[in-house]
Protein backbone atom coordinates (compact mmCIF):
# COMPACT_ATOMS: atom_id res chain seq x y z
CA UNK A 1 0.00 0.00 0.00
CA UNK A 2 2.64 2.55 1.03
CA UNK A 3 4.91 1.44 -1.80
CA UNK A 4 2.45 2.77 -4.34
CA UNK A 5 2.09 6.12 -2.56
CA UNK A 6 5.81 6.77 -2.21
CA UNK A 7 6.88 5.76 -5.66
CA UNK A 8 10.09 7.04 -7.19
CA UNK A 9 8.17 9.35 -9.50
CA UNK A 10 6.41 11.10 -6.60
CA UNK A 11 9.66 11.58 -4.71
CA UNK A 12 11.39 12.97 -7.81
CA UNK A 13 8.54 15.42 -8.43
CA UNK A 14 8.59 16.54 -4.80
CA UNK A 15 12.33 17.17 -4.94
CA UNK A 16 12.02 19.13 -8.18
CA UNK A 17 9.30 21.36 -6.77
CA UNK A 18 11.25 21.81 -3.55
CA UNK A 19 14.32 22.99 -5.47
CA UNK A 20 12.23 25.41 -7.53
CA UNK A 21 10.54 26.87 -4.44
CA UNK A 22 13.93 27.10 -2.72
CA UNK A 23 15.07 29.42 -5.52
CA UNK A 24 11.98 31.59 -5.00
CA UNK A 25 12.63 31.69 -1.25
CA UNK A 26 16.26 32.62 -1.87
CA UNK A 27 15.20 35.46 -4.16
CA UNK A 28 12.77 36.77 -1.53
CA UNK A 29 15.47 36.56 1.14
CA UNK A 30 17.98 38.45 -0.99
CA UNK A 31 15.54 41.20 -1.90
CA UNK A 32 14.50 41.57 1.73
CA UNK A 33 18.08 41.70 3.01
CA UNK A 34 19.17 44.27 0.40
CA UNK A 35 16.08 46.49 0.16
CA UNK A 36 14.82 46.05 3.76
CA UNK A 37 11.31 45.50 2.41
CA UNK A 38 9.54 42.29 1.48
CA UNK A 39 9.47 42.45 -2.31
CA UNK A 40 6.71 40.00 -3.15
CA UNK A 41 6.84 40.72 -6.86
CA UNK A 42 9.41 37.91 -7.10
CA UNK A 43 6.64 35.34 -6.92
CA UNK A 44 4.70 37.07 -9.67
CA UNK A 45 7.74 37.35 -11.94
CA UNK A 46 8.52 33.69 -11.38
CA UNK A 47 4.97 32.61 -12.20
CA UNK A 48 4.81 34.85 -15.25
CA UNK A 49 8.08 33.39 -16.53
CA UNK A 50 6.76 29.85 -16.06
CA UNK A 51 3.55 30.66 -17.93
CA UNK A 52 5.41 32.29 -20.82
CA UNK A 53 7.88 29.40 -21.00
CA UNK A 54 5.05 26.85 -21.12
CA UNK A 55 3.23 28.69 -23.87
CA UNK A 56 6.33 29.12 -26.02
CA UNK A 57 7.48 25.53 -25.41
CA UNK A 58 4.07 24.22 -26.45
CA UNK A 59 4.49 25.95 -29.80
CA UNK A 60 7.59 23.84 -30.38
CA UNK A 61 10.45 26.12 -29.38
CA UNK A 62 11.92 24.89 -26.07
CA UNK A 63 15.14 26.93 -26.21
CA UNK A 64 13.29 30.07 -27.20
CA UNK A 65 11.01 29.43 -24.22
CA UNK A 66 13.91 30.03 -21.83
CA UNK A 67 14.77 33.34 -23.44
CA UNK A 68 11.12 34.41 -23.53
CA UNK A 69 10.67 33.49 -19.86
CA UNK A 70 13.72 35.53 -18.88
CA UNK A 71 12.51 38.48 -20.95
CA UNK A 72 9.06 38.32 -19.35
CA UNK A 73 10.59 38.23 -15.87
CA UNK A 74 12.84 41.20 -16.66
CA UNK A 75 9.91 43.21 -18.04
CA UNK A 76 7.79 42.39 -15.02
CA UNK A 77 10.53 43.28 -12.55
CA UNK A 78 11.45 46.51 -14.31
CA UNK A 79 7.83 47.65 -14.45
CA UNK A 80 7.56 47.01 -10.71
CA UNK A 81 10.75 49.02 -10.16
CA UNK A 82 9.35 51.87 -12.25
CA UNK A 83 6.12 51.91 -10.21
CA UNK A 84 8.05 51.86 -6.93
CA UNK A 85 10.30 54.75 -7.95
CA UNK A 86 7.33 56.78 -9.19
CA UNK A 87 5.50 56.33 -5.90
CA UNK A 88 8.63 57.13 -3.89
CA UNK A 89 9.21 60.37 -5.80
CA UNK A 90 5.57 61.32 -5.36
CA UNK A 91 5.79 60.72 -1.61
CA UNK A 92 8.91 62.88 -1.27
CA UNK A 93 7.49 65.87 -3.13
CA UNK A 94 7.30 69.06 -1.04
CA UNK A 95 3.54 69.48 -1.48
CA UNK A 96 2.73 66.17 0.14
CA UNK A 97 5.18 66.44 3.03
CA UNK A 98 4.16 69.84 4.38
CA UNK A 99 2.93 69.71 7.95
CA UNK A 100 1.87 72.58 10.17
CA UNK A 101 4.50 73.96 12.52
CA UNK A 102 2.36 73.42 15.60
CA UNK A 103 1.20 69.86 15.24
CA UNK A 104 -0.67 68.70 18.33
CA UNK A 105 1.11 65.92 20.12
CA UNK A 106 -0.63 62.88 21.59
CA UNK A 107 2.30 62.05 23.86
CA UNK A 108 2.13 63.26 27.48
Amino acid sequence: MLASIFSLNVIQTALELGCIYALVALALFLSYSILNIADLSTDGCFTLGCAVACQVALTGHPFLALLAAMAAGVCSGSSQLFCRRASASRASSPASSQTPASTPSTWP
